[in-house]
């Protein structure tokens, strides 16, 4: 059972919770919008959503048995949501993303037991979102991003990471540093994605 179920095209669901549920909040459709809602020790799922160009903006999924948030389609735009942190984070994924065309900016993950966050699928986009944190704010060991781009699909990635000590980046050449410290740990993570220090992690076939 969902706390919110929401099936259909062209909804908007704003300001609500879910606590405590199986499922916090689903949605079974597509062009739908959430926003500034919060999902929280559910039991499985925090946020799942089955569709395409769904908005899933500000929202808060802390402390749920499975993922995060995790969203199966394709052209959903996911931005400034946070996903797990200290003492309270999901048991799998942060944000786990199937599909093409997503596109994923400014989201922040910690404390998750999986990875912060893990997608799947072709031509998926993601820009300045953070992943860990200082200690325990670190999602499953080495698990920072998980980045499964079929071979056959050109691809435009990126990530902004954190600094080794948990800080945000800094400029000059310490801060190049921590960028190719960065870059160094998302090529470990995905070894067919090759990109210098910017941030950016470009693919394109």
């Amino acid at each position: 059972m969902a706390g919110w179920l929401i099936e259909g095209n062209g909804r908007e669901l704003r300001n609500v919770k879910a606590q405590n549920n199986a499922i916090g909040i689903r949605v079974v459709g597509s062009s739908n919008v959430i926003h500034n809602s919060s999902a929280t020790s559910n039991t499985s799922f925090g946020i799942l959503v089955e569709g395409d160009g769904n908005q899933l903006l500000d929202l808060d999924a802390m402390g749920n048995g499975g993922y995060g948030i995790d969203v199966i389609g394709n052209g959903n735009q996911l931005a400034k949501n946070d996903a797990g942190d200290r003492g309270k984070g999901n048991a799998i994924d942060g944000i786990a993303i199937t599909g093409s065309d997503n596109v994923l900016t400014e989201n922040i993950t910690r404390s998750n037991l999986g990875h912060g966050v893990h997608v799947s699928g072709q031509n998926n986009r993601l820009a300045k979102n953070l992943s860990g944190g200082v200690g325990d704010q670190d999602n499953g060991p080495g698990q920072g991003a998980a980045l499964d781009e079929r071979p056959e699909g050109g691809a435009q990635l990126g990530a902004v990471g954190r600094a080794r000590d948990g800080r945000p980046g800094k400029g000059g050449q310490e801060g190049d540093d921590e960028c190719r410290a960065e870059a160094d740990e998302l090529h470990r993570l995905t070894p067919d994605y090759d990109g210098g220090c910017r941030n950016v992690f470009d693919r394109r076939d």
